[in-house]
């Protein structure tokens, strides 16, 4: 089975050049010993504004599909165009397509979850093995 590129808060702030590789290092320490969500920590450690914080979500929302069928996330900027199916059988659709955001800002319908890693394989390069964990 080929890897598909994954998505996450943390590979996006490391791709647009919000954070640096061991900013996002240290912050998924703090966040393995004491949990919580990787932007808020990025943002308490002094290596994210909240201004920044908001430019990468908006990366992150230009970014991400999601499966209608099973709710896994892809990484668009590294996929083919017409690849647009899901491993399950499903398709994957734009986020922005996926939230019901009726008069708000699509930014705070974002579900935080959405913005943490799956647990498999991935990896801050896309498809090559590793370990993205933000």
């Amino acid at each position: 089975m080929s890897k598909r590129p994954r998505i996450s808060f943390g590979k996006i702030a490391l791709r647009v050049g919000a954070v640096t590789r061991e900013d996002l290092e240290k912050a998924r320490a703090a966040r393995e010993q004491s949990g919580g969500n990787l932007e808020a920590i990025l943002i308490e450690q002094g290596a994210l504004s909240p201004e920044l914080a908001t430019s990468v979500r908006e990366a992150f929302v230009e970014a991400c599909a999601v499966c209608e069928n099973c709710g896994r996330r892809t990484d668009v900027a590294e996929r083919d165009a017409d690849d647009v199916a899901c491993r399950c059988g499903g398709t994957f659709v734009p986020l922005e397509k996926t939230i019901d955001a009726e008069g708000s800002d699509v930014l705070d319908a974002i579900d935080p979850s959405l913005l943490q890693s799956e647990l498999d394989d991935i990896s801050d390069e896309g498809a090559s093995a590793g370990s993205d964990e933000g």
